[in-house]
Formats: C-alpha cells, structure tokens, sequence
C-alpha cells in the first residue's frame, strides 16, 4: 500500500507526463532546447529550404535558459552543444529556425571569454577542404587562422548589446574561396563595407558550412558553400597598406619593364627597315649557275681565229711587214 501511494503522488506531478505532451518547457534548460530543434528539424525537412529573416529574428530572440558564465568547457554545455548540432542543414544560404538554438549557445561561449582565451585553446590547423568535406567532425571545435578581409557588414543585430558583424575573407591556403565570420564587435576605427583589403586574426568555433552567391551568379545557380565560424578577430591596422603598396610598386616595375623592351624592339625594326632603304641593290644571279665560274669557264674554251691579233697593233710585232 506505501508504494501505491507514492506512485500516486508521482503521478500528480506534471513534470512525470512531459513525454507524452509538445510542452518543452518542463523539461531540464539542455533537453528543452534540443527538443525545440527536432520538432522544427522535421517541419524543415518537409518544407523548403529557406526561411524568412522575420521567421529567423523571431527564434534568434527567444528567452533560452543559458547561463552567462559558461562556454564549451563545461561538460553539460558541450554534450548539449552536440545534441543541438544534430540538427545543422550545412549549405543552406540563410541560417535555419533550429540551427538558432545552437548559434546562441554558440555566441554565449564567444561572448563569455576574451581573444586571448580562445587563442590559447584554439587549433591551428585550418585547411578549407577539411571543414568542406567533413563538417559534422569539426564542427563546435576553436580554430584560430590569419584571414584577408575583403567583406564586412553590420548585421543590425545585437548579442546581449554587443553588435554582430558578418565577415568574408580568404587566407592564404584558400586562394579564392572564402571563409565566413560572424564577429561580436569590431575594433575601433575598422572599416566596414565591401572591396576592403584587411588583415585580421580570427578566432572562433566552426559552425556550419554557409551557403552563397558569388557576385555575377546566374540565375538559379548552385550555391557555393563557405565555412562559418562565430568569434572574435584582431586587427592588423597597416600591415596590409604595406602590402598593397609593394603589390603596386612590383606591378609598376614589370610595366615599366615592358615599355623598355617594346622601346628597344621598335628602336631596332626602325633601324633594320633604314638600313635596307639605303643600302645599293644587289645583282641578282640567275637561275642555275655562278656568274664568275660562267665567265673563267667561257675564257679557257675560247681560242683566238687565225690572223687576229691578240695586241691589237700589228705594226710592233716580230716578224710583220716591216721587219727587215
């Protein structure tokens, strides 16, 4: 009789029926959260792809139950962090309805700790094909890399007062594809806008592979896909003036180059095209033999006729009609 009563007792607690029911809310703060990216996982898959801003602002506000003080290094936030990433569509051109969860929890580590403390703990081993063709393994994991940044906008959206910037650049192993940031804050006096040439240090958790468009894109074109990762970055105010102006001085040095090697060939054509104005015309031999072998060989083959005199004065030869 003691056991059913305190089975009945039990049952009279709401919180012993939570599985049966959609309320979220009466579950602990990590399985509340991972709960609400399942449920809309599945609305996702059935429908498409992408979501409005509006749809994304109204999740990205939600009250959740994080605490301010915690980031990747507690236990139960990195076993929540990984249910949560479950969910991740990586490829997607907007940030999707169940990915917000993770990408607050995400922005809370980021916001909890300086650029010092995540330069400490951070990989430094970051080579894009590995983020491209293995997301799931890498994804929640610090890395730290040297970018050149050529794209950066305010989102217009606040972290806890903090504004969030989007970020694009290149590093030097990534040639031409480009790595995606969403950075809370900026240094001082950063410029901010598109076609800017900037050195930062970023540091940050992957997240999600980000699709977009690049700039000329065709119609209905298959997304490109950049690695995104959220943080905090460095300026490297003046390095890459410096840079620029060498890439110009080299520049001006080959085109200067050039100019005096196309001087120098139209100085010769010049000269060869005069000399062969001025210069006296050359006899030209005819066809099949040597003028000077035609002319030896015809002087030994001919004999004098009798009676020609070879001097040509008859008068001072021996034996002519004057000598006695």
């Amino acid at each position: 009789m003691g056991v059913l009563f305190l089975l009945i007792a039990r049952s009279g607690d709401p919180n012993t029926w939570t599985w049966l029911t959609s309320d979220a809310g009466a579950v602990n703060r990590h399985d509340s959260i991972a709960y609400a990216g399942s449920k809309n996982a599945k609305e996702q898959a059935s429908g498409s792809s992408e979501t409005s801003v509006s749809s994304q602002a109204d999740v990205s506000k939600a009250k959740l139950p994080i605490s301010s003080a915690v980031t990747d290094e507690d236990p139960e936030e990195a076993d929540a962090a990984k249910e949560q990433f479950q969910v991740m569509i990586d490829g997607t051109e907007k940030i999707q309805p169940q990915e917000m969860f993770a990408y607050r929890r995400v922005l809370n580590w980021v916001q909890n700790q300086t650029f010092a403390e995540m330069s400490r703990r951070a990989g430094k081993d970051v080579i894009f094909n590995k983020f491209y063709q293995s997301p799931d393994e890498y994804r929640g994991q610090l890395f730290k890399f040297d970018l050149t940044a050529h794209l950066i906008r305010d989102l217009d959206e606040k972290y806890n007062g903090v504004e969030l910037f989007d970020i694009w650049g290149a590093t030097e192993e990534s040639g031409e594809w480009l790595y995606n940031g969403v950075v809370i804050g900026l240094p001082k006096g950063m410029p901010v806008g598109r076609n800017i040439y900037e050195k930062v240090t970023f540091v940050g958790y992957f997240f999600k592979l980000q699709g977009y468009q690049p700039a000329g894109a065709k119609v209905n074109a298959k997304s490109l896909k950049a690695p995104l990762f959220l943080g905090r970055l460095i300026w490297h105010q003046g390095e890459i003036a410096q840079t620029r102006h060498s890439d110009w001085s080299w520049g001006l040095i080959l085109l200067a180059g050039f100019v005096i090697f196309l001087i120098i060939r139209w100085g010769l054509f010049l000269r060869g095209s005069r000399g062969r104005l001025f210069s006296p015309p050359m006899v030209q031999a005819k066809p099949g033999g040597n003028p000077v072998e035609d002319w030896l060989a015809k002087v030994e083959t001919d004999e004098p006729a009798e009676g020609d005199n070879l001097h040509g004065d008859s008068d001072s030869q021996p034996g002519g009609p004057n000598t006695l």
